[in-house]
């Protein structure tokens, strides 16, 4: 088990990032236990929260990769094997399109189902939400001093979107209503690349020639990385580095 500092909730309502909560609710309840989840392609992270005097303080956590399990309550269990605290809800952020109650993950094999996770782990209520869709709710808990600028632009209000590459490139909405941003998953990591100049219209007919479907996700993203690498290496007509077979 882990120790970790205390958690405070944002008021969202003062600052930069105004969220609107997705359940309608700007509090916690008093008390309960928490798990929280984070499912990506590569790799699932896990932790327990406790609710006291509506903060969440942090219990324990864990990170597996996403393959060590063959389905996600496998991971739960081993990850609350010891079940010294009973769970009261669970909320998951999970890379893919949530349909209702289920999800099934776009770069893993995982389907989620959240009724059967409530019936085979004994939890009173699970929450399914995309992970991005999480993510850009979470900015609003962001400080100034945790952002960095890439290029510097005018401040102006109006809808944002999160992008995200990883093992996949995930994308999340966020329109904005004069007062709230209100995230929104989307699947845009999965629209079609379209070629800007020659060298990108030579790279998707090399990419599409293997894959048929090119989207912006075989180009930015963990293993759109090394299909440039493959295509630039066949376009130039250079040979593998040694280094990178030792």
């Amino acid at each position: 088990m882990k120790n970790f500092k205390e958690i405070s909730l944002p008021d969202l309502s003062h600052t930069t990032l105004s969220m609107a909560y997705p359940s309608g609710q700007k509090t916690l309840p008093e008390s309960g236990i928490v798990l929280a989840a984070d499912v990506g392609g590569t790799k699932t992270e896990l932790a327990l929260f406790q609710i006291k005097k509506k903060k969440l303080v942090a219990i324990k956590s864990e990170r597996y990769a996403t393959t060590d399990h063959n389905s996600f309550v496998k991971a739960i269990q081993h990850f609350h094997e010891d079940k010294t605290s009973v769970i009261d809800c669970a909320c998951l952020g999970v890379a893919g399109p949530v349909d209702g109650d289920k999800v099934r993950g776009v770069n893993f094999a995982w389907e989620i189902d959240a009724k059967k996770l409530e019936a085979d782990l004994e939890i009173k209520k699970v929450l399914l939400i995309n992970d991005l869709q999480a993510n850009a709710y979470g900015l609003s808990a962001l400080k100034v001093s945790d952002f960095e600028t890439i290029s510097k632009g005018e401040k102006s209000e109006g809808n944002a979107v999160v992008i995200s590459p990883g093992t996949g490139l995930g994308e999340a909405g966020m329109y904005w209503d004069g007062a709230y941003y209100h995230p929104y998953a989307t699947e845009g990591g999965h629209s079609n690349f379209a070629p800007g100049n020659e060298l990108d219209l030579e790279l998707w007919k090399f990419l599409h020639h293997k894959f048929n479907h090119v989207s912006w996700e075989r180009v930015i993203s963990g293993q759109g990385i090394n299909n440039i690498y493959d295509f630039l290496r066949n376009y130039r007509g250079e040979k593998e580095p040694g280094w990178r077979n030792s």
